[in-house]
């Protein structure tokens, strides 16, 4: 069997650099509020101390602290998925400090998910342009010459160059390592870098899955299984890694576990493609029907 293994459709939210050394208090102010708008734990809390610091903007004897307020309080507004607000605030950290690296990067990632992948792509070169050294630019702008415009090369070059500046960037070698797998068709080229990435973060269910891909597609079958059985441990209702696990089995020749790793997948809604979805029978026997007649 060659059955067609599927990608993840899961995307992790972008890791953002935030200097958070920049902020302090001026004389006479309660530290308690700067606390407030650097702490990571709350990110209501955080937009309340951030908005406490931004309307006191008169106390600030220079630039860099009210940009870095309005920064911190744009990096949570993102964390809590309000991107026109955390856009807003993006504009205004770059209205205050022109030379703000992070927030161009910050910016470029909130109009990536707007869809505004020109915009994106020219925050994401500032940053670079105006701080070489900063890795996390290279990886977000990776992203959109893999993702959104189709040039691999060009995007391996900008993984590859956030690596040599931050090696301990575990997106950069997983992002690395989806270019080979995904739009080169190297996988034994990408085994290594997914291997990096889950060294850096063994938690990191995005590069297992797309470890037991490349497994998947060298026929290392049970390395791939074991790369999904992670998966699952990780994020138990990863619907695509059920789905990839039982095309491993069905390629092992195991009926009944493929069967009952694509039935799962069925019922998260997800719609496994290789099954005809005919009306009259339940999807549960079309999967047991199509494991039968498939995982030889």
């Amino acid at each position: 069997m060659n059955q067609k293994r599927h990608r993840w459709t899961v995307i992790p939210a972008a890791v953002l650099a935030v200097g958070l050394a920049g902020l302090w208090a001026p004389a006479g102010w309660a530290d308690d509020i700067v606390q407030e708008c650097r702490q990571f734990a709350d990110m209501d809390i955080r937009i309340r101390g951030c908005t406490a610091v931004i309307d006191k903007e008169a106390a600030w004897p220079d630039v860099g602290g009210l940009a870095q307020a309005y920064y911190n309080r744009a990096y949570a507004q993102y964390e809590l998925g309000r991107v026109e607000p955390a856009l807003a605030d993006s504009d205004a950290a770059i209205r205050v400090d022109p030379a703000f690296a992070s927030a161009f990067n910050l910016r470029g990632i909130l109009h990536r998910r707007l869809g505004q992948v020109d915009r994106a792509l020219a925050d994401y070169s500032e940053a670079i342009r105006l701080d070489p050294d900063y890795a996390h630019p290279y990886n977000s702008r990776g992203n959109v010459y893999l993702e959104d415009l189709g040039q691999p090369q060009q995007a391996i070059a900008d993984f590859t160059e956030a690596i040599r500046l931050d090696r301990t960037l575990a997106q950069a070698y997983n992002n690395r390592g989806l270019a080979y797998l995904e739009h080169l068709n190297q996988p034994a080229r990408a085994v290594p870098d997914f291997d990096q990435a889950i060294g850096l973060n063994p938690t990191y269910a995005n590069a297992f899955f797309n470890r037991g891909n490349a497994h998947l597609d060298l026929d290392q079958l049970d390395q791939a299984i074991a790369d999904y059985e992670t998966v699952l441990r990780l994020e138990p209702y990863a619907a695509d890694a059920f789905l990839n696990r039982g095309i491993a089995h069905c390629r092992q020749g195991r009926v009944e576990a493929a069967a009952e790793d694509i039935i799962r997948a069925a019922s998260m809604g997800y719609q496994p493609p290789m099954i005809d979805p005919s009306p009259g029978v339940s999807p549960n026997n079309r999967i047991a029907a199509w494991a039968r007649a498939n995982c030889r």
